[in-house]
């Protein structure tokens, strides 16, 4: 009914009716209207064309940019599309015969699949990991996340990056590092081993440095149908001993959590190296190389300068 009754209106005032569009009222009807409210008895009753004035407003492709809190200093392949993601996951696309440029989803501007082609052409890495480790004063703290975040072992809810820094109660930058290694699937999961594996064996039995997975799952359906799913696998596919320190995330929607860190490509794995405040200092994606492995843990050596000195000590008492 109301696709014959906007159909007629186009017909009697000249314009052009499409489905997809939206037809809202001008303001010469709501003047019109205000005007037989005011003067009833002087001004004659507007005509049924000024009544019944419809304008067309196109409305499907406008999408409105979301704020940019994106930590500055993580490294985004120049080959991999998240390099040209705005905050909102919108991408901006040209159109070569209307020679205009839209922004769009990147989902509607590059396939559902994109992901997938874009691990191809960034070999698995589309974010850098850092040549140095990301000075103090330009550091920028681990995004929060507020809600929706418990631990494997006791289901009990925690805050980011509050967490990180539980064993840190005097907030000295120097005392302690974490190593954060997050996955939105089980292909990124299995990618993180190449990173945790070495950084574990590097600082075994050392407080001061500890290693936390956050495995993230958005959606309505994933994070509530499949939740127990989901955290039966997480349970199975990690040691009983890294319980503790296992998060996992169920929330509807993580875009902004996930923009601040650089993370547009969920089919990979993400790792990022904290200070004893909460501030990312090193980042990287993928499989880690022998060089990547090296950095890293030379990165948090230095980010523990307190650690180096005690096992020298410790060195020292047994030389004794």
């Amino acid at each position: 009914m109301t696709s014959l009754f906007l159909r007629k209106v186009a017909a009697n005032t000249g314009q052009r009716y499409h489905p997809a569009a939206v037809y809202r009222r001008s303001n010469t009807l709501l003047q019109a209207k205000c005007a037989v409210a005011a003067t009833a008895t002087t001004t004659p009753t507007p005509t049924p064309s000024t009544l019944h004035h419809y304008t067309a407003v196109r409305s499907f492709f406008f999408f409105h940019e979301k704020k940019n809190n994106r930590i500055k200093d993580i490294r985004v392949n120049e080959n991999s599309i998240g390099a040209k993601i705005k905050p909102g996951d919108l991408v901006d696309k040209y159109y070569p015969k209307t020679k205009n440029t839209r922004t769009l989803p990147v989902e509607l501007a590059h396939g559902y699949f994109w992901m997938v082609a874009d691990l191809s052409k960034t070999n698995g890495k589309p974010t850098l990991s850092n040549d140095y480790l990301i000075p103090a004063k330009n550091a920028q703290p681990f995004p929060d996340l507020k809600a929706g975040v418990k631990t494997l072992d006791a289901d009990e809810s925690v805050e980011l990056p509050q967490f990180f820094l539980r064993k840190n109660r005097s907030l000295d930058e120097n005392a302690q590092c974490t190593l954060v290694a997050i996955a939105c699937r089980d292909h990124g999961f299995q990618m993180l081993q190449s990173w945790t594996k070495p950084f574990q064996e590097a600082f075994a039995n050392q407080e001061r440095v500890e290693i936390v997975h956050l495995h993230l799952t958005e959606g309505w359906f994933s994070s509530t149908v499949l939740a127990s799913i989901i955290k039966s696998s997480v349970q199975n596919n990690t040691l009983k001993k890294d319980h503790p320190n296992t998060l996992l995330c169920f929330r509807k929607s993580l875009e902004d959590f996930r923009d601040s860190l650089r993370i547009h490509n969920v089919m990979t794995g993400y790792v990022f190296l904290l200070d004893g405040i909460g501030r990312v200092r090193f980042a990287g994606s993928g499989e880690a190389s022998p060089e990547e492995i090296e950095k890293l843990i030379g990165f948090a050596k230095e980010l523990t300068p307190i650690l180096g000195k005690s096992i020298s000590q410790a060195k020292k008492a047994r030389g004794r």
